[in-house]
Order: C-alpha cells, then sequence, then structure tokens
C-alpha cells in the first residue's frame, strides 16, 4: 500500500518520498521507493514548540495555542500581535516543513484575508475619484462592458461595486453552488470567445453572465467569492495593471512590499513560505493542473495564480497586522486610506441589523469596534482580526483546521495575561480536559468537561462550599461522558442531593425516595454511556408540591402525556433529550401549580435556526426561557426548549461557540458578574461546541443576540 510519511529523528524530521510498504513476519518492514516517486508529506507529530524567544509571563499564551494546534493537527503556525498599533508579540509555533522551524516571519498563504486587500485597492480608487463605489459593473454603462449580459439577465446590470465588497451582488454559494470551483468546458465558449481558456476568470465571468442571480442585488448578504473575482478583473480595468501589481504599489504607501501571490505547486514556493499539510480526507483530489492526476489537496487541487483578489496572496503575519492597523486612523501613521474611506468600510449595510455584518471587505462586530477577516483552505487556515479593546492580531496555519474559531482562541490566551488593559482576573482553573470559573463576586461557579468520574467529588465540594447546583448538561465524547455544571451561591442555605447512574425503570422508586425525604426534583439530565440511558437528578428542599418525572423513548407519546398532564395543571419545567444513532429519548419535569396555571410553549428535536426563530417570537410575546438544551443528532445540532408565559426574565444567548471562544466569553461575564442560566455542550463535525443562556443586567445598554 502506498501512503505518506514522515520520520522524526533526533529533534529533527527527516523527509521520505512515499514508500511501498511490505509486512514481514516479524513485523518489520522493507522500504522501496518508487521510481520517479514524488515527495509527500504527512502531519508531522514532533514536539510542538515556541521557536523565538518569549518572556515568562506568555508561557501559559503559548502553551494554549499549542495545546490547539495539537488536538487540530496544525504542524505550524505564525502569530503576530499589536496593541495600539506597536507590536507587543510575535512567535512562530511548529514547523514550516521538514527540519524547519516556523517563524513569525515565514509567509503563508492567507486565502479570504485577500479580499481585505482586493477592498483596500477598490476604496483608493474610490479616493483618487477613478471609482464611485454605486458606479454598474455590468451592462451597456458598466465598468466591464466587454461580458454581455444576456437578456433575460437584466438584474445583473443592478451589480454595483458596493454590492460585489459587501457580498450582495445577488450569487449564493448555498443556492446554486461556488462558481469559482466551476468545471467549465470548452464548449460552451464560441464565436469571439472560442479562443478563451476555460479555466480563466475571464471565461468563468462570461459564462456567469448567462446565469440567473439567486437574488435582487442589495437586498441581502451571500458570501461570494465570484464577486471578488469581479472586483479584481475591475481594478485591472480602471487601473490599467495587473491586479497584483496595483495593490503591491498602495502596499508601498505603509513600507510592505513582501506580499506575492501563491503558487499552485510546491515547486514554486517562495524561500520563505511555509510547506502545506493535509490532515483531513480525501488524501489526494484530481489536479486543476493539465496531466498531473491526482494530487495532494493542498498542492493543485485549485487555482492560486488566477485567485488573488478573493483568496491568492501570500504574506507573513507582521505585514497584516500592520496594513490592518494602517486603518485605525486613532493611531499614529502611515495610513494606507483616508479616515473617510475607513468609516464607509465599517458602516452597516441598509439589510443588516444588531451590531455584527459584513461592510466593504471587513467583518464587523461591536458596532464597528471590532473588525477583521478570515480565511481557509486546503492546508491552510487564517485570521486577521482587530478586537475593541486595543488588540489587533494576525494567526496564520499551515494546515486546515476543524476548530476555525482562531479568534476565539486568541481571545482566550489573551485572557490569561494579567497585564492586560482590561485586567484580566477571573479566578480559573484548568486542565486538559475540565475548567472550573468563578465569578468575581464569588456567588457562580461554572464547571466544564467534569468527568463522570469525579461527579460524586464534585458534589460534595460544591455543598461544603455553600453552592447549589442550578444546571447539569452532559455530552458523551469518545465513549465517556463530560458535565457541565452551573452552581449558585446557597443564599437560601437550603439541603440538596445528587443521584447519578440513574436507569430509566428506576426513576419512580428516585422519585419515591426524594418526596420521602422531603425533597423535590429540581434538575434532571440524561445522558448515554455504555450503550444505556442514564439520567442524573438534582433534588432540594421546598414547599411540597406534587411533582410528575415522565421518561420515554417515544416522541409522539411524550407530546401525549404532556398534553394530560397540562390539563391536569401541570407544567412541564424541563424535557432533557438524548439522541443516540437508533433512538430519541425524552425525560421531563412537571410541576403542579394550584393557582392559575401559565402558558407553557414547548420544542424538542429542533433546528437552532428554528430555536432562534421561536426565540424571538417568544420574546416579542413576553414568554421567559425557562429551559434550554442544546445536543447532537445524528446529522445536525438540535434543541430542546420550554418558555413560559410567567417568566419575564430578558436573556442574552450564544450558540455554536468552540471551547476556546466559549472559554474566553465566560471570563468575560463572569469578570462582570453575569448569571449564566444554561449551558450546553454538543459535537458538530467532529468538533465541540458550547451555547449558552445569560440573565441580561437590568442596566445593560448593548443589545446581544
Amino acid at each position: 500500500e502506498l501512503f505518506p510519511l514522515t520520520c522524526y529523528v533526533n529533534k529533527g524530521y527527516l523527509e521520505f518520498p512515499s514508500f511501498n510498504i511490505a509486512e514481514r513476519p516479524d513485523m518489520s518492514y522493507t522500504f522501496t521507493c518508487p521510481a520517479g516517486g514524488d515527495h509527500s508529506y504527512s502531519i508531522l507529530s514532533g514536539n510542538l514548540q515556541a521557536n523565538e524567544l518569549c518572556p515568562d509571563h506568555v508561557t501559559r499564551f503559548n502553551e494554549i495555542i499549542l495545546n490547539f494546534m495539537g488536538e487540530q493537527g496544525i504542524p505550524g503556525s505564525a502569530l503576530t500581535l499589536s496593541l495600539h498599533g506597536k507590536v507587543v508579540y510575535r512567535q512562530g509555533y511548529g514547523i514550516s516543513g521538514p527540519g524547519e522551524r516556523a517563524m513569525s516571519t515565514s509567509l503563508f498563504r492567507v486565502a479570504s484575508i485577500s479580499k481585505v486587500l482586493t477592498a483596500i485597492g477598490i476604496m483608493k480608487l474610490v479616493e483618487d475619484g477613478r471609482l464611485k463605489l454605486d458606479s454598474n459593473v455590468f451592462g451597456p454603462k458598466g465598468l466591464l462592458q466587454e461580458y454581455r449580459v444576456q437578456q433575460r439577465n437584466k438584474n445583473i446590470q443592478k451589480v454595483t461595486v458596493r454590492h460585489l465588497l459587501q457580498h450582495s451582488g445577488g450569487w449564493d454559494r448555498e443556492i446554486s453552488g461556488d462558481a469559482v470551483f466551476y468545471k467549465l468546458d470548452k464548449r460552451l465558449f464560441t464565436g469571439k470567445l472560442k479562443s478563451l481558456e476555460p479555466t480563466s476568470n475571464e471565461a468563468l465571468v462570461h459564462f456567469m453572465m448567462r446565469k440567473k442571480l439567486d437574488f435582487v442585488p442589495g437586498k441581502r448578504h451571500a458570501y461570494s467569492n465570484f464577486g471578488y473575482l469581479v472586483l479584481g478583473l475591475v481594478i485591472e480595468q480602471v487601473t490599467g495593471m495587473r491586479y497584483h501589481e496595483y495593490i503591491s504599489s498602495i502596499l508601498q504607501k505603509i513600507s510592505i512590499s513582501g506580499l506575492k501571490i501563491g503558487f499552485a505547486t510546491k515547486e514554486f514556493l517562495h524561500f520563505q513560505e511555509v510547506k502545506y499539510f493535509n490532515n483531513r480526507d480525501p488524501p489526494v483530489l484530481p489536479s486543476v493542473l493539465p496531466q498531473q492526476g491526482l494530487v495532494q489537496p493542498q498542492y493543485g487541487s485549485f487555482f492560486m495564480e488566477t485567485t488573488g483578489s478573493y483568496g491568492g496572496w501570500v504574506a507573513s503575519a507582521g505585514d497584516l497586522v500592520k496594513i490592518l492597523d494602517s486603518l485605525n486612523h486613532s493611531l499614529s501613521g502611515p495610513h494606507i486610506l483616508n479616515a473617510d474611506s475607513v468609516v464607509a468600510m465599517l458602516e452597516r449595510p441598509a439589510y443588516e441589523h444588531g451590531d455584527t455584518w459584513y461592510g466593504l471587505g471587513l467583518d464587523t462586530e461591536d458596532a464597528g469596534q471590532t473588525y477583521g477577516h478570515t480565511g481557509a483552505m486546503e492546508g491552510t487556515s487564517t485570521t486577521l482580526y482587530r478586537f475593541r479593546n486595543g488588540f489587533t492580531w494576525a494567526f496564520l496555519l499551515n494546515s486546515w483546521s476543524k476548530d476555525m474559531d482562531l479568534n476565539g482562541l486568541i481571545k482566550y490566551a489573551l485572557s490569561t495575561l494579567y497585564s492586560q488593559p482590561d485586567g484580566y482576573c477571573v479566578p480559573m482553573k484548568s486542565s486538559d480536559e475540565e475548567y472550573f470559573i468563578t465569578s468575581l463576586n464569588n456567588a457562580q461557579c461554572v464547571q466544564i468537561f467534569l468527568s463522570r468520574d469525579l461527579f460524586q467529588t464534585y458534589f460534595e465540594t460544591m455543598k461544603e462550599k455553600g453552592f447549589i447546583m442550578t444546571c447539569i448538561n452532559s455530552m458523551s465524547h469518545l465513549g465517556q461522558v463530560f458535565f457541565n455544571v452551573i452552581c449558585d451561591r446557597n443564599k437560601s442555605e437550603c439541603d440538596w442531593c445528587f443521584y447519578a447512574d440513574v436507569h430509566a425503570k428506576d426513576l419512580d422508586v428516585y422519585m419515591t425516595k426524594i418526596k420521602q425525604n422531603g425533597f423535590l426534583v429540581s434538575l434532571l439530565e440524561s445522558y448515554f454511556f455504555c450503550n444505556q440511558i442514564l439520567h442524573v437528578l438534582v433534588a432540594k428542599t421546598g414547599d411540597p408540591i406534587s411533582q410528575r418525572v415522565f421518561y420515554t423513548e417515544n416522541l409522539v407519546l411524550h407530546e401525549k402525556i404532556k398534553e394530560v398532564y397540562f390539563s391536569e395543571g401541570y407544567i412541564l419545567r424541563s424535557q432533557s433529550v438524548v439522541e443516540t444513532q437508533s433512538m430519541i429519548a425524552v425525560s421531563s419535569i412537571y410541576d403542579l401549580r394550584k393557582n392559575a396555571v401559565p402558558k407553557i410553549i414547548s420544542w424538542l428535536n429542533i433546528s437552532v435556526e428554528n430555536f432562534l426563530y421561536e426565540l424571538n417570537r417568544q420574546a416579542k410575546e413576553n414568554h421567559g426561557l425557562i429551559y434550554v438544551k442544546f445536543y447532537s443528532g445524528k446529522d445536525v445540532t438540535k434543541v430542546s426548549a420550554v418558555w413560559c408565559s410567567d417568566d419575564n426574565s430578558v436573556i442574552l444567548q450564544r450558540h455554536d461557540v468552540s471551547r476556546y471562544g466559549f472559554l474566553y466569553e465566560m471570563t468575560e461575564s463572569m469578570k462582570k458578574n453575569v448569571i449564566v442560566k444554561f449551558l450546553s455542550s454538543y459535537i458538530d463535525d467532529g468538533v465541540v461546541y458550547f451555547a449558552a443562556v445569560w440573565e441580561k443586567p437590568k442596566d445593560s445598554k448593548r443589545d446581544e443576540d
């Protein structure tokens, strides 16, 4: 069998070509190199380390970065970090290739960060009076008149430069696919177009003039690589220069000359450029280049030379930070654009709401205080980001990262530095598996990734310290069960207890025991372990009320029982859902209300999108969220939720946040003593994500999703 192999020898890497591996009875191996075999690399598993000098206080910062790289199978990366325009830290991690260390000065493919450069180029033309943002791109009066618009495609003539910058030009890759990856047949081009190479940008634009748009230009956002491909042609048309030559010329204003357009194959990589690694399936893909057959995805499965305007640049982390900082007019110059141009880039499009949007080439957050761009392609993951607290960073990887929340990673790593402007001082204890965070006023503690084996000890410790469990969420992962737990200060000093690993058939027995001891069930969580559904029950002392706990693996029966209980004056307080490959199980708590029974609205087994819609709808009706659980479905993430008409609390929520980004947001909320109500973790495409609900502070002026 042929497979790529890299040998790690004495703190150095020795690269081998692909070998024929013949298994022997004694388990030794014979290696023979195929004649003319190409060198191919596998992910290198040597010691990941920081390669440049660093002060002691960034040790934990580096550990977080290196742990992430190890988890994601990233061989090498580069980071540059500035504060208020001054570089305060730069580092290279891991390797750039066999026997070579990645340095902060190494060059990386930056993927879609290239769009920032294209947007800057367009805005410079606008500043110079050579272009208007609302100029039409196509049609008889457009900038690119040579591309003939089909009679039935009149909407294409409405596309403006602004639309292309905002990704609102009318092309939606979720509907019609990503046009830059179309494989066009030469037979599509006849007459005057017969000489066109079907893989050229010009051929693609001619072809797209025949296709109807997916929506009316300017009506909404839909990320479009094709739109930025067109912007590259606009720059060439207006300037009479090659796209990359024009961008390079304006970068000279801020003394940058090291950016280059990349190459598809490794033979032409710049001597300072890293090697790129494939860490996911498939191991090979058809080459876009002639007569190459199957190739490693990062070398030849896509074009680089013609993709500059939307994904083809190669740069160092330091140069990228310098470019983004040059947009900030609160810093001393030089500035690549004037202040009005930057304001325009950060403006919210008319069709957007909230405090996050895509401006003119920049992802924008915090109502314009935070902005940047991310990028990803085979063998590359990148981010360039200016955070509201004055930090700017570029973090570049030479492999694909399943967890693309690179900004969350850097934010969390920064939270370990006590010298930060905001003074990160939230008590946090962590290990590779679990995290324990305490609010500054010591009123709430959050435990993340608590092992099932440690649950008993954790319960005893928190009870002894005067806390009570207010939320518990489980997640099955790699054959183990982990818990996320919220504990609040036990102000009422009520007694409480818990029971774990309870079988469904024993729930009634435990309910009787709990009632006899004068307790009420406050929490019920189900989880899958050792091929069976088990439960955790948390109970506390309180006013005696009638309660019912119901478990079923039949969703239709769950709905029927719910209606029966509602008719008897019970309200649904929680419904924990577990989905396996063969079943869906629901365990619920019902409390009897003797007086007026509030209205209860509940959903289970719904998509995240439907949950968000329902969340907004119920908020308008002043119905409060009293239970929510995000969980892993067979194919997609699902949600179970309950709203109640007599709960009018206002909440903030976040979902689909990976570990490091979530830890950062959690520490931020704990710093401000914002109460966490619900917490969930779930797995999507092999990555652990989190969702959380906070109780919105009454004095909060900022609207969040």
